[in-house]
């Protein structure tokens, strides 16, 4: 986490005149998938702060100093459709990369991007408003989480099935903070205890590759490619060990009562159920870790 953060607050310093032509560059080698999971607040703290420590130059204008989170529009112009069509099975994405100047997604439509993009944008209105001063490096220091989208989870997809991803803090270009979000297309409801055991590994994967995606040598053409190397799982070679409580909470049984639920962990973190998606202190708890237990 503390990696994380350090990377976030980096990417906010850098120059901020150039403009979007990395949308063409070559995809090149791509980068090794690295778990970089771990640390805390206060680790993470200090790579914020360092950049504030006497003797450093002063820091150009629009640089990460001045806490800007992407503005809530009364409608967002839309996230630019990154070329290259949808590819069966790779997980869709919205939000924010280090490597790009502004918004962008694959994979994903306006139809599922726009409740999810209003959802973010007035919870992190709400924060800053609320805690000005503190808001930035909470939301550095935030985990990534895993979740999990039943249906009806979000009113304006309730058609959709089960969704599975990973939500990350993120920074574009020019130093606005925005997350990232990689998320499955619509899945079926799991048949058993192997089936979710292997979500959660694929999940796990998504994870890394979501924070790793943090780097700035990440095009949004690196990171299509690594979606792409972790297809979903063959459910029936399933291997990976699952938290309990999120075995009996995805089990059959309590499938109809989590009907139009979403469902947050994080590492070493039990399960956070919430109606739809989590709003008010439910939402300030993902990005605020001293209130995680």
């Amino acid at each position: 986490m503390a990696r994380r953060a350090a990377v976030l607050a980096d990417q906010a310093d850098g120059p901020t005149g150039r403009h979007a032509d990395h949308l063409r560059r070559a995809l090149g080698a791509v980068p090794a998938v690295r778990p970089l999971r771990g640390a805390g607040l206060a680790a993470a703290a200090r790579a914020l702060h360092r950049r504030h420590e006497p003797g450093r130059p002063p820091r150009a204008a629009g640089g990460h100093g001045q806490q800007r989170v992407q503005p809530l529009p009364a409608a967002r112009t839309a996230a630019v459709p990154l070329p290259g069509g949808a590819v069966s099975g790779v997980p869709g994405w919205y939000g924010k990369l280090p490597a790009l100047g502004d918004f962008a997604s694959r994979r994903l439509g306006p139809e599922w991007i726009a409740p999810w993009d209003r959802w973010l944008a007035t919870g992190l209105h709400q924060l800053r408003e609320a805690a000005p001063d503190a808001w930035l490096e909470n939301y550095l220091a935030s985990p990534a989480w895993r979740f999990a989208l039943l249906p009806g989870a979000m009113p304006e997809r309730a058609g959709d099935g089960l969704r599975v991803g990973v939500l990350v803090p993120s920074v574009d270009r020019v130093g606005r903070y925005f997350p990232l979000v990689v998320v499955s297309d619509p899945l079926p409801r799991p048949a058993d205890g192997a089936h979710v055991a292997a979500l959660w590994h694929w999940a796990g994967l998504l994870e890394d590759i979501a924070v790793q995606a943090l780097q700035d040598d990440w095009t949004a053409e690196a990171l299509d490619a690594a979606l792409a190397a972790a297809p979903l799982p063959d459910f029936l070679a399933a291997d990976s060990a699952v938290p309990a409580p999120l075995a009996a909470l995805l089990s059959q049984a309590a499938w109809d009562g989590l009907q139009g639920c979403s469902l947050w962990l994080h590492d070493g973190d039990r399960p956070r159920v919430h109606p739809a998606l989590p709003t008010g202190a439910a939402f300030a708890a993902l990005f605020q870790p001293n209130t995680l237990p």
